[in-house]
C-alpha cells in the first residue's frame, strides 16, 4: 500500500483526507436528536417528585415525554437535572483522592467502582 492511499481513506461518494471527515451516517444520527425543552425537563422533574427515580419505563406513556425513551430519560436526570449534581471541577484535595483511589491495585481504571466509593464514602457534604 503507497503512503497517499494511507492519507486518503475512499468513502462512497467520494474520498477524504487526513484532517477532513466523510459525510457518513453519524452526522445524520446527530441531526435527529431533539435537544430537551424546558418543559420537558419540567415535566420529568415533576414526575420524579410524584414517583421517585425509579421505574423509568412507566415514563413513555407520560404526555411532553412520549417522544423521548425511558434511557434518555433516565439520562437527563443522572447527567443534568439532579439536585445534589455538582458541576464543578475538582478541588485540587478532590482530585488528589481520585487519583489515589485511581492507583489502589483492585480499583485501577474501574471508573465506575471509584465513583461509587466516592458517592458513598468520600464525597464532600458541601
Amino acid at each position: 500500500m503507497s503512503m497517499s492511499g494511507m492519507a486518503s481513506t475512499s468513502v462512497v461518494g467520494g474520498s477524504y483526507g487526513m484532517g477532513s471527515t466523510p459525510r457518513t451516517g453519524v452526522l445524520e444520527l446527530k441531526s435527529k436528536r431533539k435537544r430537551w425543552s424546558m418543559e420537558e425537563d419540567q415535566i420529568l422533574l415533576d414526575q420524579i417528585k410524584k414517583h421517585g427515580a425509579e421505574k423509568w419505563d412507566r415514563l413513555r406513556n407520560v404526555p411532553g415525554l412520549n417522544s423521548r425513551s425511558s434511557k434518555s430519560c433516565r439520562l437527563r436526570w443522572l447527567n443534568h437535572l439532579r439536585p445534589n449534581l455538582k458541576k464543578r471541577p475538582f478541588t485540587e484535595e478532590e482530585g488528589h483522592i481520585v487519583i489515589q483511589h485511581q492507583k489502589i491495585k483492585e480499583m485501577r481504571n474501574k471508573w465506575t467502582q471509584i465513583a461509587d466509593r466516592w458517592y458513598k464514602f468520600l464525597a464532600p457534604a458541601n
